[in-house]
């Protein structure tokens, strides 16, 4: 319609009309902009804060998760202390159903930490940018590079000490079908051996537990952070 007009006032040189029209047609785009502009960052801001919250659910799961880990670990490194202990004791009969007990904890390490799904996906997508904080990305990605390591650094730890845990492997193996302590620690391997495998997988305990209390920490504060940028996003 504008257009038409500002078509018919140039035919007829009507000056006057033609930069009213003009005026008009120019503040029509730029409102026609600035609407748009206004109702993608509406958009975004959503978007933002939809990514917030799942996030703040992703990493409390993860959070919750690493905790039980951390349970289950201390668990297993005094379960192997109380096991050498046993197995220390000249003077003390071996009962192998408390033996057997005591090994098997050893062989129930807890899974490395997962990373966020939510991340992941803005990861892929190169969507990464719609976390406004810039503080909070760099944090999630730091975390994020903190559990990819710590998921090496595991599978690294489970290969070197496999050798030797082997006699402990075939000590718990006897003691489950039935075999008598010192019956099944002789064909095993022997104490000496038996021991040595133990200290190995409590030292690999120990650095899990290491490693786990480090994802912790970076994890609480990643989780911190999240609060922050929801009661930001909420108040907006």
């Amino acid at each position: 319609m504008i257009l038409r007009r500002l078509s018919q006032s140039l035919k007829e040189q009507n000056w006057t009309a033609i930069w009213i029209e003009f005026v008009l047609l120019v503040a029509g785009v730029f409102l026609g902009i600035q609407v748009s502009n206004w109702n993608q960052a509406q958009k975004d801001r959503e978007t933002s804060r939809a990514i917030t919250e799942n996030l703040h659910i992703d990493y409390a799961e993860i959070e919750a998760e690493g905790r039980k880990n951390k349970v289950q670990i201390e668990a297993a490194i005094q379960s192997i202390e109380d096991a050498l202990a046993l197995m220390r004791d000249p003077e003390k009969p071996l009962d192998g159903k408390t033996l057997r007990e005591k090994v098997d904890l050893m062989f129930n390490i807890p899974q490395a930490l997962q990373e966020s799904a939510t991340q992941q996906e803005l990861i892929f997508s190169g969507r990464m940018g719609l976390v406004a904080n810039d503080e909070l990305r760099v944090m999630l990605v730091r975390n994020n590079a903190q559990i990819t390591l710590a998921q090496k650094a595991q599978q690294a730890r489970r290969e070197f000490v496999r050798p030797y845990t082997a006699p402990v492997m075939r000590l718990r193996m006897l003691l489950t079908e039935g075999y008598p302590a010192q019956q099944a620690i002789e064909l095993a391997g022997g104490k000496p051996d038996i021991q040595i495998g133990l200290h190995a997988s409590r030292m690999i305990f120990k650095g899990e537990l290491n490693t786990l209390e480090r994802s912790l920490e970076s994890l609480r504060r990643v989780r911190k952070k999240l609060d922050e940028q929801r009661a930001v996003a909420n108040k907006t």
